[in-house]
């Protein structure tokens, strides 16, 4: 067992952290793109450590990175070494290429997700999405 996971056979219910901010650079332009990362996961008798999630991000964000693959490196990992039954991954970013570069958009917002497990469905990427939007305050 890894050290960042804790054995509660009993809890089968959604487990939620939103809001963790990251910075990566990219890949493609070598500019910064910044933004934050929500988390959703159903765990399968393990329970991964609260602190351990922000630290998660930050090892694949710190990479020179596209945002697709944060998004995907972050859940696989998740139901990999967290033991997870079903993950729900969503990275929202700014990215400065289009700040500096020709769009010259710089509040455009790009959003990615990525789901696996027993959360890759419509119906459990929307009852994803509504917990998240609660833990900020909002409904959509």
């Amino acid at each position: 067992t890894l050290a960042w996971v804790e054995k509660v056979p009993e809890y089968d219910g959604l487990i939620c952290e939103a809001g963790i901010k990251f910075m990566s650079m990219c890949k493609h332009h070598f500019l910064p793109f910044v933004g934050t990362v929500d988390i959703v996961y159903q765990p399968k008798g393990w329970i991964v450590g609260l602190g351990k999630l922000p630290r998660l991000v930050q090892a694949y964000a710190k990479r020179l990175q596209f945002q697709e693959n944060v998004t995907t490196e972050i859940a696989k990992e998740l139901m990999h070494s967290g033991k997870a039954k079903g993950v729900y991954v969503q990275v929202r970013a700014k990215h400065l290429c289009m700040c500096h570069r020709g769009p010259n958009e710089p509040n455009a917002t790009t959003t990615t997700y990525y789901s696996a497990g027993t959360l890759k469905n419509i119906q459990s990427r929307a009852e994803c999405r509504e917990l998240i939007n609660h833990s900020y305050g909002t409904s959509q």
